[in-house]
């Protein structure tokens, strides 16, 4: 790379320069003076996506906790702790330092957590660090412990959240019933074993939560599989096998087509399709696809 020396450029020549600089170059364009380093940094701490076994990303992490502004510039921060048995000494230091670091993250809009059973001890610290104001998310992947209805009502801004669960979506029908003011789309993914990596192929909504305003449904989804930098569990549009549909309402079913067309639509390589009725009455069995199989589940019969 050509030098760059402290000459007078204005401050517009030298944002288009960092630009137009790949992510190798960006640290020594940082060493170049205070103006540079200054833009640098806010493309070098843009995205964080931390692995902690193998320790991808941890260095970055760590750079940001060490330093009074680059924790603002973080707009995408993607945190694995490896779902296997064995635990890694980088996990709980990995999480202290992002709750660490986190009331500094101002510009934080896309958050993605995937933690082991063993590090739910700092659910609380999270829970608390999700409702303190500090950030205003619009995208949210995290695990089925944590306290939703609370952060859902304190991230106004949210648009898509999405809950790694088990297979029975404990955070949905818990949700159906509390009250969700902002425009919201909340999923639940869980897999079934299979070759590592797995890929995340059961995936639960919940359309009383989606407000009427989300008429970029797909399109949002869409954007958020695609950020997606997950190792263990992977996400693919076209790896959805299995929808499950929460309802609280059986009156809400005469609003459901078209947002099951848009569903259906979107994950193409649907087999199973599951509706779970969480209040008396009857549902109206419609196919919302020809090869998928379609079951009903509630205070009633049940349709296969």
């Amino acid at each position: 790379m050509a030098e760059i020396t402290d000459d007078p450029l204005p401050p517009e020549l030298k944002s288009v320069i960092v630009g137009f600089c790949g992510s190798r170059d960006l640290p020594n364009v940082a060493l170049a003076s205070k103006e540079f380093q200054a833009l640098a940094e806010k493309q070098i701490y843009v995205s964080i996506d931390v692995a902690s076994r193998g320790e991808k990303g941890i260095p970055a992490l760590n750079a940001a906790v060490g330093n009074t502004s680059r924790p603002a510039y973080i707009n995408f921060l993607s945190i694995e702790i490896d779902g296997s048995e064995w635990s890694h000494p980088a996990d709980q230091s990995t999480i202290e330092m992002f709750l660490r670091a986190a009331p500094s993250m101002s510009g934080l809009k896309d958050l993605r957590i995937r933690l082991r059973e063993e590090l739910s001890a700092n659910i609380s610290g999270m829970n608390d660090m999700l409702c303190a104001g500090r950030f205003q998310l619009t995208t949210l992947f995290v695990d089925e412990e944590l306290d939703f209805p609370r952060i859902v009502q304190e991230q106004k801004e949210l648009n898509v959240v999405m809950i790694y669960s088990s297979d029975d979506f404990p955070a949905l029908p818990m949700l159906l019933s509390a009250p969700i003011s902002p425009p919201l789309i909340m999923l639940g993914l869980a897999q079934e074993p299979t070759v590592y990596p797995m890929f995340l192929n059961h995936l639960a909504i919940a359309p009383e939560i989606v407000s009427p305003s989300h008429t970029s449904l797909g399109d949002l989804v869409k954007a958020a599989f695609r950020r997606d930098v997950m190792r263990g569990f992977r996400l693919r549009l076209d790896e959805i096998k299995i929808i499950s549909v929460f309802l609280q309402s059986p009156t809400w079913q005469d609003s459901i087509q078209p947002y099951m067309k848009c569903v259906v639509d979107l994950f193409t390589e649907i087999d199973e399709l599951h509706i779970h009725l969480h209040s008396p009455g009857e549902f109206k069995s419609r196919a919302y696809g020809p090869q998928s199989r379609f079951s009903w589940s509630g205070p009633g019969k049940r349709i296969l």
